[in-house]
């Protein structure tokens, strides 16, 4: 139902910026319903990451079991995309969100 979703909005929002807020690449978490889509920038220049480490993140996000897609403009935007399922339970988005930090936790090492 439509009272399920918005409260997995709500509940992923929280996660998401709790779970994530100690990781210095995101520049920026944004939520509309279950549409993610989380900014990350250069720590030092502060400009959206390069291509090529975009998508090695998302190819890192996807051996992991998560299906997530990129927006990217040089120079302007590099996000990472999340479109959970409507069915989708908390378990499963506790699990996106444990995916997505691995993910840019390794991205952030090397």
């Amino acid at each position: 139902t439509l009272e399920t979703v918005n409260r997995n909005s709500e509940y992923f929002k929280k996660i998401l910026n709790t779970e994530l807020s100690d990781v210095s690449m995101i520049f920026e978490i944004r939520i509309y319903g279950l549409m993610v889509a989380i900014d990350l920038e250069n720590e030092v220049s502060k400009k959206p990451i390069r291509r090529e480490l975009l998508l090695k993140i998302i190819a890192r996000i996807y051996s992991l079991g998560c299906f997530a897609g990129i927006s990217y403009t040089k120079d302007v935007t590099s996000s990472i995309l999340l479109f959970p399922q409507f069915i989708a339970s908390k378990s499963d988005l506790d699990n996106i969100v444990k995916i997505v930090k691995t993910a840019l936790s390794e991205a952030s090492r090397g």
